[in-house]
């Protein structure tokens, strides 16, 4: 994948007039947008691209070697490849446009154009390895972050029924019939379908850091995880966290209108709109900042009651595993069946935890 990335952006430098077109006149965005709103958008962008990452980091999480490959390194070289990935874009297409007075945002537009104007066996060759070097990527890219997230999750929901290959087959089944080449058809679907996603991953990625990092301060009681019962840790009111599902609806709606106005421009005002371009920002505050509140007036349980007078310090049990020194046979019992299913899960990279 560098490779053709790199091959195609150093034939569209050689071929076309460089960066010397790209245009240095940015007060404004192609569609009238001031800069400054324009720049949050690419913002709100760029997290779209990340936003269901970041959700299911803990799905992949537990194929690292150690801990910290998952830390600060990551963050690092995720920042670095986005600024990479979006100058080779900006710069590709500002190179061709500059000859062909057209830009192509669409990496399969811009083969096309290349095939139109040079139908020859070597271009056709190089188009093809291109186009096979991204296919590949995509496919792989969906494996290992979309399909094994889903099929955790799912099966954690049903493990009565699903395991996490059965999820990733019907994954690969549901994007089939969620039509996404429809999203790929044209730049600006994408670049608006990017955009929506902070909307619904931000205020759960607010959840899970707020949950974690200040309400619980990093203790979770392992076996309680895997109990189901009324009155266990984690049954919160019939099985649902009301203070969860309301934080995530408010910050949802905040965004909400901004992205029907994305869709019917004359439907809302630029407000709106506005506060649609903020998205990641504004969903994931007002989620963190409504949940925090929730909780500070309706507390939760953070140990099981057998424990409720132990100090709370940070990572009290992260550094124990989950578990009180004290914690019976029974509460073995109940989660070895799960060490199973983990032990036989297939690992993509590394070894399990």
């Amino acid at each position: 994948m560098p490779i053709a990335t790199f091959a195609l952006f150093g034939w569209c430098m050689a071929e076309g007039s460089g960066i010397s077109t790209i245009d240095n006149k940015l007060t404004e965005s192609a569609d009238g947008v001031p800069l400054g709103w324009a720049i949050v958008a690419g913002i709100n962008t760029i997290m779209g691209s990340l936003a269901s990452l970041i959700v299911t980091q803990p799905d992949l999480s537990r194929y690292c070697r150690k801990v910290s490959d998952a830390g600060w390194l990551q963050g690092l070289c995720v920042f670095i490849s986005k600024c990479l990935v979006f100058f080779l874009g900006l710069a590709a297409t500002a190179s061709i446009q500059g000859v062909w007075g057209k830009a192509y945002w669409n990496i399969w537009d811009l083969l096309d154009a290349i095939l139109d104007h040079y139908w020859t066996a070597g271009a056709r060759c190089a188009v093809f390895l291109v186009s096979f070097a991204f296919y590949c990527s995509a496919i792989g890219s969906n494996i290992g972050t979309n399909t094994i997230a889903f099929g955790a999750d799912l099966t954690g929901i049903i493990p009565k029924y699903m395991t996490i290959v059965r999820g990733q087959v019907l994954c690969c089944v549901l994007g089939v019939v969620m039509v996404p080449w429809k999203i790929l058809a044209s730049a600006q679907a994408f670049v608006t379908f990017l955009g929506s996603m902070p909307i619904f991953f931000g205020p759960l990625a607010a959840l899970m850091i707020v949950d974690y990092y200040w309400v619980r301060r990093g203790n979770l009681h392992t076996p309680s995880l895997f109990k189901g019962n009324t009155g266990d840790l984690y049954f919160f009111t019939k099985g649902f966290n009301l203070r969860g599902y309301f934080a995530w609806l408010a910050g949802f709606l905040f965004g909400l209108p901004g992205m029907i106005g994305k869709f019917h421009p004359t439907a809302v005002n630029e407000a709106a709109k506005n506060m649609y371009r903020l998205g990641w920002p504004l969903t994931f505050t007002v989620t963190g900042v409504i949940y925090a509140v929730l909780v500070y007036f309706f507390p939760v349980s953070i140990y099981p009651q057998s424990h409720a007078n132990t100090p709370i310090t940070f990572e009290y049990l992260g550094k124990r595993d989950g578990f009180f020194e004290d914690d019976v046979d029974d509460d073995l019992v109940d989660i070895e069946g799960v060490e199973a299913a983990v032990d036989k899960a297939p690992v993509v990279s590394g070894e399990k935890c």
